[in-house]
């Protein structure tokens, strides 16, 4: 297909700043073959072809692409870029909208053994889908020496919410203000999570055991007021 043959060309030079007018031709290419599953996948399995050698402009148009052509067969070609950091960003965004336990499950693995900012990315990642499957890894990281890891692990189990990730959060030692505070904000989420879902009694266990002098203020605020929440419903 000539066409395509012309935006292969156009991509293996583009170059931030790059007239990208060549490469207008594939969003055109991706319209026209939804509902074609091979069209579909030829795009993808191209696609897959060129990222590895592709300049950086081209591996964020390619992955952007991807979000629209994408499949499981994407999965270990992405998986390969979780865990480096110039890379890492782009493959958890098309992996994220993917919404497939493949990804799902690369994303878990690749958080496993990352580290620093690559890993809060990851677990950040993993909250966002709500992947109630990383939360002993999440438990795990909520020890990391690494004190913004495992304030991130803590924050993502709010987020993922659970009687899974309440317990974690009560596991976790917390001897310095800012992680008892980043705990409580965490059952706080886990207790919204509960009240949005219907689990009334408990979303107001769970506040209840925020209102006390003990807490911070807005934590107690917020606690009462979700308190009041569970008796309105």
């Amino acid at each position: 297909m000539e066409t395509l043959d012309n935006v292969w060309e156009a991509l293996k030079g583009l170059d931030w700043g790059t007239d990208i007018g060549p490469l207008a031709a594939f969003d055109q290419l991706i319209a026209d073959s939804h509902g074609n599953v091979e069209a579909t996948a030829e795009l993808e399995n191209k696609l897959l072809a060129m990222l590895g050698s592709a300049t950086a402009a081209g591996r964020d148009f390619i992955c952007r692409r991807l979000v629209s052509v994408g499949s499981a067969r994407s999965v270990s070609t992405l998986a390969a870029m979780l865990t480096q950091a110039e890379t890492s960003q782009l493959a958890r965004m098309v992996l994220e909208q993917l919404r497939i336990e493949e990804a799902t499950t690369a994303l878990r693995t690749a958080a496993e053994s990352a580290t620093g900012a690559v890993k809060i990315g990851l677990l950040g990642s993993l909250a966002k889908l709500k992947d109630a499957g990383s939360v002993a890894m999440l438990a795990a990281a909520t020890k990391d020496a690494d004190g913004a890891i495992s304030h991130a692990a803590i924050w993502c189990l709010g987020q993922i919410g659970g009687a899974d990730a309440v317990a974690a959060l009560a596991g976790v030692t917390a001897t310095e203000d800012a992680t008892k505070m980043a705990v409580a904000d965490a059952m706080l989420l886990c207790a919204d999570r509960f009240l949005a879902e219907g689990n009334n009694a408990a979303a107001r266990d769970l506040y209840k055991k925020h209102t006390g002098e003990a807490q911070p203020k807005h934590v107690r605020l917020a606690a009462n007021k979700g308190v009041l929440s569970t008796v309105r419903r």
